[in-house]
């Protein structure tokens, strides 16, 4: 049985290690330990997946605790970073644009062109004597309960206060410190453009210098995860079909696991195996959220900031919808079938003319006469097979010879004409517009 050493986080530090079965550290973990080889896969996905969570969830916060953080709770945070006597080094905060962010990267080693992505960058900074001392001040001055990460809740909290204050007055959804990212001149154009401006619009003054891009990358993963997705392909583009169900699956994952969307591809999000059953009444406001913001964008309802949208309009929009899914579904489906070929066409008719002959259709063994008969009459230079003329779907052919006897040549003579052609000419068109895409809504 294979052993390892652990040292469990909440056990005090020794020198003494502790030596565990494989079986046993499952069990420890709080998992079932497995006993197929389907079971072993599960586990390592899950295991897998829950390595992936980032410790601070969508970044939000207390604001993003299952009841937020209430107003009361902000404002005490608010007059706090404002007040002369806390004790902290540094407050009150100056009354510049600088916020909680700003006071936690002045004089600090964390920067911006570090090699590391802005969630990595975040927890460097967060991890600082000045930010631990910052955030169980908060803790302490609210009456918070502590744990391994509590104080990273406040501390977020305070960051995201002082980047959006807007949002502790009245916040708006898809709207981050003023900036609409659903708004009209967005439609049509890739996540990426929308993020780019966003950050050149914290970066006119409206953050601290250099932290623009963290800024953003905070501000989103707590709004809109959807536009921090890795490799979204080109098609997908705001406010369209394909963006919504972006949206939708994004919302599903983070409804189960908060603040992995993040970090995730494209390909990863759409084929992530969500749990459709019971979904909470938060992820069914995202979904319905996703559809609604569609509809605006596709002209179908007008947009209204506080998304108090009629029973009505929002039936309009789930029908508008529905239809537009099922028009996709069939475009898929149509791109499936084989489009028809003309040998496969003449082999049908020759078939229903002359019954199954097998490969005699395809021996080369037939020509036409000499010429006899009237002056338009062509010719067939060489020998071609039964399925070659069929294919051909030539007119007015002179008599056919051949010097095979299984050849039915009285009966090919009878009718020289074949509709293999046109057939394939009417299949083909029609399979090409079965294949058209429905008009992009």
């Amino acid at each position: 049985m294979l052993n390892i050493q652990v040292n469990f986080p909440h056990q005090p530090a020794t020198n003494t290690r502790t030596t565990l079965k494989v079986s046993d550290l499952i069990t420890r973990l709080g998992y079932k330990v497995p006993t197929t080889a389907d079971e072993l896969v599960a586990l390592a996905q899950t295991l897998e997946k829950e390595t992936a969570l980032h410790p601070l969830g969508d970044l939000g916060g207390g604001l993003s605790w299952p009841i937020p953080m209430s107003q009361p709770d902000q404002k005490k945070i608010i007059d706090f970073l404002s007040a002369s006597n806390t004790g902290v080094p540094g407050l009150p905060l100056p009354s510049t644009v600088i916020g909680t962010l700003g006071y936690l990267l002045a004089d600090s080693s964390v920067s911006q062109n570090d090699p590391l992505d802005p969630a990595q960058l975040l927890q460097r900074l967060l991890d600082t004597p000045k930010a631990r001392a910052l955030g169980k001040a908060l803790q302490e001055h609210l009456g918070g309960i502590s744990s391994e990460t509590s104080i990273y809740d406040y501390l977020l909290t305070a960051i995201h206060i002082g980047l959006d204050p807007g949002s502790y007055f009245s916040p708006i959804r898809n709207t981050v410190d003023g900036f609409g990212l659903a708004q009209p001149t967005h439609w049509g154009r890739s996540p990426s453009s929308v993020v780019e401006a966003l950050r050149q619009y914290l970066a006119q003054g409206r953050v601290p210098p250099g932290s623009a891009k963290l800024a953003a990358h905070i501000l989103l993963s707590k709004e809109a995860p959807q536009f921090l997705i890795k490799d979204i392909p080109e098609h997908v583009t705001v406010g369209s079909l394909a963006w919504a169900n972006l949206t939708i699956a994004a919302a599903a994952i983070e409804a189960e696991r908060p603040g992995s969307v993040a970090s995730m591809s494209f390909a990863e999000v759409m084929s992530y195996p969500v749990n459709t059953q019971n979904p909470s009444n938060a992820l069914q406001r995202a979904q319905a959220a996703a559809m609604m913001d569609w509809g605006v964008a596709n002209g179908i309802i007008t947009r209204i900031s506080t998304d108090n949208y009629t029973p009505q309009q929002i039936d309009t929009v789930r029908t508008a919808f529905n239809q537009q899914l099922t028009e996709r579904l069939t475009a898929s489906q149509a791109l499936d079938k084989e489009i028809p070929t003309r040998k496969e066409i003449a082999l049908k008719e020759l078939k229903e003319r002359f019954g199954d002959l097998g490969s005699l259709f395809e021996e080369k063994v037939l020509g036409t006469d000499a010429y006899s008969g009237e002056a338009e009459q062509t010719g067939l230079a060489g020998e071609h097979s039964m399925l070659d003329i069929a294919m051909m779907g030539l007119p007015n052919l002179r008599p056919f010879v051949s010097s095979n006897p299984r050849i039915p040549l009285e009966a090919l003579n009878k009718n020289r004409n074949f509709d293999a052609q046109k057939v394939f000419d009417q299949q083909f068109a029609g399979a090409i517009e079965e294949k058209r895409p429905p008009s992009a809504q």
